[in-house]
């Protein structure tokens, strides 16, 4: 027969460090305060162990032991003895050379940037911002809050804000005022539209000019039927011709008083009179004598030949309409009258913005600034132009995109380009709004230098592209300017007496065409002098953030053409670290900022500025 018997716990159970909220059961041995101690019992919970019913004290905490021999000597430690400038004057602007001495010999150094203010000692705490609350107040319009500032050392200021609100005194400022509409939108899109509506109302129809009205507004008109009395060697009443202003489509009258300029001939035996004629009147007369020098006199004077020659010109203020014809006065206002407002950035060839400072683009992609060429074709930059050369056996573009071709559907666009020499039998000068339903085009061949081509954008334009074609053609074209501009003329160029082109608008600013151009592109340029260009700070034992002062704001967040780190020389703690790529984090209005990777070893939140270290650049692209 088998018999089974429960023995229950014959083993000893080790529970470790006693924990007042556990269960113990009998064998289970704890260890407290040093001593082990074996329970006795079951369910044993928040007793604390000491020898008696419940515990036996198994193993009691020893006595403290007494101190060891002495350990063995270690090696001498390599401290610093000194730290000196050994090189360097402490100049603003300029670097120090700093020494370190170890207490072995052996020396190290480093550098330092002295600032506007030179290295001055270490400054006093500061007493920073804890935080600006409205402590009194409602924000009501027309009403005053009061902010208490509350400092980091627990001290207070306080100040005060008005609340703006629709002025209703004779000298207050009111919305109708500085927000006529109630538009409260984008100044710039505001001021860019208001431009875009003048220019229509001054462009007009063919055959017509532009007068002002009393409320100082555009109004076309048609031109006056009367003639002028000379032009150009025409003499009579004659009807005015292609070329021909009078006096109304100048603007020269009414105009009181005026200068003469130039030289005038008088036929011998003949006079001009000056007053009235007759017995009673002084006048004045001025006549040419037979050496062909021309006189003044009164007509009571018999003594005429001690006057002195005088001689009198053409009119540079006409003051009547005949008038009119004088050559320099409607040469100028004429050309006034032709310039339109251009559409296009960095359209003037002879003194481009050139950013990348290449003399020859051969590659796809951006050229001089907003302007852009397709694989094959190539553009060279001279000191008075840039050569467009397409691939002769290809179709490929030099074109710049016009980025707020929304606003101009159902506007009519006129394209017009001025080039110098064209061997290219069959270059373009295009439209192309992303469908043939909106692309025009013009070849440009033979002798002539001016080309225009106008378009319409519909509504289903998806983008706009304008500039040149080459087709299946070799050869190249020269160009000097451009123009995009709103209306059916083309208003770019003109030709003088003498039949050549002349451009009606002057070269433009180029300091501001190059801030236009670094919304789309901007490129930083290292020089041998090893200048900072950026700061920031490490993020960690890898990477670091840094940031590089724009000029301008960007359209959109750049990419980097250049993220090899040796064009980068970063300084952390007056020592060179090495970077092995960079990224483009972000673009603001004020700066870009981006991400470097190296070995930072130091870690992180130590500050670090970013030098040249050779003769590169580094490209942030921002292009549409």
């Amino acid at each position: 027969m088998e018999v089974s018997t429960n023995l229950g716990r014959v083993s000893l159970v080790p529970r470790g460090r006693y924990d007042g909220a556990a269960v113990y059961n009998r064998l289970d041995i704890v260890e407290y305060e040093g001593s082990s101690y074996l329970v006795l019992a079951d369910g044993v919970t928040g007793v604390t162990p000491q020898a008696g019913a419940v515990y036996m004290l198994v193993a009691e905490k020893g006595d403290r032991g007494d101190t060891g021999a002495q350990g063995v000597q270690g090696e001498t430690g390599n401290g610093i003895t000194g730290i000196q400038r050994t090189a360097g004057s402490g100049a603003p602007g300029t670097r120090d050379t700093y020494t370190i001495t170890y207490t072995d010999g052996s020396t190290d150094t480093f550098q330092v940037y002295n600032g506007a203010d030179g290295i001055g000692a270490q400054g006093e705490t500061g007493n920073g911002i804890a935080s600006i609350q409205r402590t009194a107040g409602s924000g009501a319009p027309g009403t005053r809050d009061t902010y208490t500032i509350t400092y980091t050392d627990g001290s207070t200021d306080t100040f005060q804000v008005y609340n703006g609100a629709d002025g209703t005194g004779a000298g207050d400022m009111r919305a109708e005022t500085y927000d006529p509409t109630g538009k409260a939108q984008d100044v710039f899109a505001y001021a860019d539209a208001a431009a875009a509506a003048k220019q229509d109302a001054l462009l007009g129809q063919p055959g017509q000019v532009v007068v002002f009205n009393a409320d100082g507004k555009p109004e076309a008109q048609d031109p006056p039927d009367t003639g002028v009395t000379s032009f150009n060697g025409r003499s009579g009443e004659v009807v005015p011709q292609e070329g021909d202003y009078t006096a109304q489509q100048v603007g020269a009258l009414p105009i009181t008083g005026g200068t003469m300029e130039g030289d005038v001939t008088v036929p011998w035996g003949k006079k001009i009179i000056f007053g009235a004629e007759g017995p009673d009147y002084g006048r004045l007369e001025f006549y040419a004598d037979l050496s062909g020098d021309a006189h003044f006199q009164y007509a009571d004077d018999p003594d005429i030949t001690e006057r002195e020659s005088t001689r009198i010109g053409g009119i540079a203020a006409p003051k009547y309409n005949d008038e009119a014809a004088n050559k320099k006065y409607v040469d100028e206002r004429a050309a006034a009258g032709r310039r339109g407002v251009n559409l296009l950035d960095n359209w003037y060839f002879p003194d481009t913005i050139n950013q990348r400072g290449q003399t020859e683009y051969t590659s796809a992609g951006y050229t001089i600034d907003r302007w852009s060429i397709e694989a094959g074709a190539k553009l060279k930059v001279l000191e008075d132009g840039v050569v467009f050369t397409p691939n002769p056996s290809n179709y490929n573009t030099c074109t710049q995109y016009v980025e707020n071709y929304k606003e101009l559907v159902g506007k009519q666009l006129t394209l017009s380009v001025l080039i110098e020499e064209n061997t290219c039998a069959n270059c373009l000068l295009w439209f192309y709004g992303g469908n043939t339903d909106n692309f025009v085009c013009v070849t440009m061949n033979g002798s002539d230098k001016l080309y225009s081509v106008t378009m319409t954008p519909k509504s289903n334009i998806t983008s706009l592209r304008c500039g040149f074609q080459g087709r299946n053609s070799a050869g190249s074209v020269k160009i000097l300017a451009v123009k995009l501009e709103l209306g059916d003329q083309q208003t770019l160029a003109h030709q003088d007496a003498a039949g050549n082109w002349v451009l009606n608008d002057p070269p433009p600013n180029k300091a501001q065409e190059l801030l236009k151009c670094m919304r789309y592109q901007l490129v930083f340029n290292w020089t041998p002098e090893n200048f900072a260009v950026g700061y920031g700070h490490t993020v960690s034992t890898t990477a670091a953030n840094a940031f590089l002062p724009a000029p301008t704001l960007m359209r959109t967040t750049p990419t980097i053409s250049n993220t090899d780190g040796n064009n980068w020389n970063c300084i952390v703690n007056g020592k060179s670290v090495k970077i092995t790529s960079i990224s483009v984090w972000f673009a603001s209005k004020i700066c870009i900022g981006i991400r470097l990777s190296g070995d930072f070893s130091m870690g992180s939140s130590y500050p670090l500025t970013i030098n040249s270290s050779g003769a590169n650049k580094v490209i942030f692209d921002a292009n549409l």
